[in-house]
């Protein structure tokens, strides 16, 4: 009898280190956590996407100019550290000024990636934009809405993990010797490099899109559909979801690893805000560039009539600028001393 007591009696190890339950006691991985919390997670994060990516995809055909704005709502304002250090006339602690230290470390690394956050901008507003001026139909009287073109991208994800995980990671395990293969930085920086093939592909379609519009004397003729299937931009979306596997996933784990655990809503808030910075500056970027090319009675980059547009001239620009962001984040990443600590 007694030795089923302690066989039933919690381990002394069983309670996880700064975890609570929903009761708001110490967590014990006896009895919470695992798959039943991983369902609820799972379920909620599913919806969520669902939610979002609905509105984000669609909103560029109705409201172009307020699309920033509520893409923008990623920007978390909650950067400050714990613990009161702000309060007038209280100096701050040691823990206070090491957590500060900890999240400026971070902040080069967080700035390079914002070329990233740029591009990603693009597929749910100018990429989508354009499949809207392409023969969007399937078979006899059916056509996709050109924002369903996002699928490939998540499809592409969901495809790709699985092979990372079980093909890319052993392969360079055995050349690296290290546990996940390429570290955090390597593989943002293979994400970075991916998004760069990604904007060069979009801007050659585009040329060709422009091209088809010229042929077909479709230049005047905006709302005319163009002879030209939407297939055409699925390779971009392609490698953009490869690129999101890298980089989106190991600025997560970059961000949340390498963060004191008492700062943890900072990380996340660090990986958000790329997103919607990148976002932000991407519409101050266009802005200012559609009025430097609309002079003289020019019809700019962004022209409302896209068969008049460059948005080719646009991708190539991001292709530049993510190509020297990406040199930039080389830099930093080389000399970043990672912390095992957390």
């Amino acid at each position: 009898m007694d030795s089923c007591l302690i066989s039933e009696a919690p381990t002394l190890d069983d309670t996880v280190d700064g975890a609570v339950d929903h009761k708001g006691d110490p967590a014990k991985r006896s009895f919470s956590g695992a798959w039943k919390s991983a369902y609820f997670i799972i379920g909620m994060a599913v919806v969520d996407r669902f939610a979002f990516k609905g509105i984000e995809t669609n909103l560029i055909n109705y409201l172009t100019k307020l699309w920033s704005l509520f893409y923008g709502r990623f920007l978390n304002k909650a950067l400050l550290l714990p613990g009161g250090s702000g309060e007038k006339g209280k100096a701050c602690s040691l823990s206070d000024v090491e957590e500060a230290k900890a999240v400026l470390r971070l902040f080069p690394i967080w700035a390079t990636c914002l070329g990233y956050g740029i591009v990603l901008a693009q597929p749910p507003t100018l990429f989508t934009k354009q499949g809207t001026t392409l023969d969007r139909s399937i078979g006899s009287g059916f056509h996709i809405p050109a924002a369903s073109l996002q699928f490939f991208r998540a499809l592409t994800v969901l495809i790709f993990i699985p092979i990372y995980d079980c093909i890319f990671v052993p392969i360079a395990r055995s050349l690296t010797r290290k546990p996940s293969g390429i570290t955090m930085l390597q593989r943002i920086g293979i994400g970075i490099f991916l998004i760069a093939i990604t904007m060069v592909i979009a801007a050659l379609v585009e040329l060709k899109r422009l091209k088809t519009a010229e042929e077909y004397e479709l230049l005047d003729m905006p709302k005319t559909t163009l002879p030209m299937k939407v297939w055409w931009l699925i390779p971009q979306f392609i490698f953009l979801g490869i690129s999101d596997s890298f980089t989106n996933v190991g600025i997560q784990e970059f961000f949340c690893d390498q963060i004191p655990s008492e700062l943890r809503s900072v990380g996340v808030s660090l990986q958000l805000s790329i997103v919607g910075l990148g976002s932000l500056l991407s519409t101050s970027l266009i802005s200012v560039i559609g009025k430097i090319t609309s002079g003289d009675g020019r019809d700019s980059w962004f022209s409302d009539n896209l068969n008049r547009a460059h948005l080719d001239y646009f991708y190539w620009l991001l292709a530049g600028l993510t190509a020297i962001g990406l040199a930039v984040y080389m830099f930093f990443a080389k000399s970043y001393i990672y912390n095992s600590t957390t």
